[in-house]
């Protein structure tokens, strides 16, 4: 019987191949966990939209994972703005286990999702903010802590500067 996360892990595998990616099982086997949960908190949260939920794998996982070859080397730290349900912070915190990131969200039931995939990943290298990054606790925190933002369809460039 094939469970759901063998068949992310195949799409995942896949898409690495086809697009000349070297990834290790560990890797995949934990981004497939990740899609797994995802999409069983979905069907309480509203994480991602429910008509992609099928497309899990190539919109979501493997293009937040993709990025990660060209974050560059010298980068330690990173802040994921409306990380959502975790992309892009969670798939490039898997594969760029060096890098340290926080991921921001100001909705605190998509928070509260995010921080229990972080705990089932034990994914050490990640803090979890219920917060905006605007706010003035949020700049008097993290100011100048940063190497790399990543965001996927939060806010305007422009808010950010």
């Amino acid at each position: 019987m094939v469970t759901t996360q063998n068949k992310f892990q195949k799409e995942l595998q896949n898409l690495f191949w086809e697009n000349k990616i070297t990834s290790d099982i560990m890797r995949v086997q934990q981004l497939s966990f990740f899609a797994e949960l995802v999409v069983e908190k979905n069907k309480k949260v509203n994480l991602i939209s429910r008509r992609d939920i099928d497309k899990i794998i190539e919109n979501h996982v493997f293009i937040s994972s993709f990025i990660s070859s060209y974050v560059p080397e010298k980068c330690r730290n990173f802040v994921d703005i409306g990380t959502g349900g975790g992309f892009p912070g969670i798939p490039l915190a898997i594969t760029r286990p060096e890098l340290n990131g926080v991921l921001v969200d100001s909705t605190g039931k998509k928070i509260d999702a995010v921080r229990e995939f972080v705990d089932k990943l034990k994914l050490s290298n990640l803090t979890v903010e219920n917060d905006r990054v605007e706010s003035n606790e949020f700049i008097a925190k993290y100011s100048d802590q940063f190497d790399l933002v990543v965001s996927r369809s939060s806010v305007p460039l422009i808010i950010l500067f």
